[in-house]
């Protein structure tokens, strides 16, 4: 339906994209690979769509650390602006943190403790829960 609906063309052809990818991860349709690939179009659609960044950066670090954390900050950058646009699809608020999540992870990974110390204080000081962030914090 989503994918359809994408072929339509239209206003909300490429958030309809983005809900096909989202089921299609979510049904393991894809690898990691393939879902960043249909995700880079998408990354270009103005204005921004904060879940197609978060996705992309997520996918992104499950193969290469460093890039996903390059893409997860410029996600969790996305996602706050998105709150300044008018006329942007309504955001949720769990996506900066989210993104601010993963970018943690990727600096824990390639061993940059301040960044993933930063992307921990910022994560939480925008609603992250505590608990999610105490690893990065200690």
């Amino acid at each position: 339906l989503y994918r359809r609906r994408s072929e339509l063309g239209g206003d909300k052809a490429a958030y309809s994209l983005f809900r096909y990818l989202n089921v299609a991860e979510q049904m393991e349709i894809y690898n990691h690979v393939e879902i960043v690939e249909r995700l880079k179009p998408l990354a270009l659609y103005q204005p921004p769509i904060p879940e197609v960044h978060y996705m992309l950066a997520a996918h992104t670090a499950k193969m290469d650390a460093g890039r996903g954390l390059r893409l997860a900050l410029k996600a969790a950058d996305v996602a706050r602006g998105a709150f300044d646009r008018p006329g942007n699809l309504p955001v949720d608020t769990r996506t900066e943190w989210l993104c601010l999540r993963v970018a943690a992870e990727c600096a824990r990974v390639v061993g940059e403790a301040k960044k993933m110390f930063e992307c921990a204080v910022r994560a939480v000081a925008v609603g992250g829960p505590d608990d999610v962030f105490a690893e990065y914090l200690a």
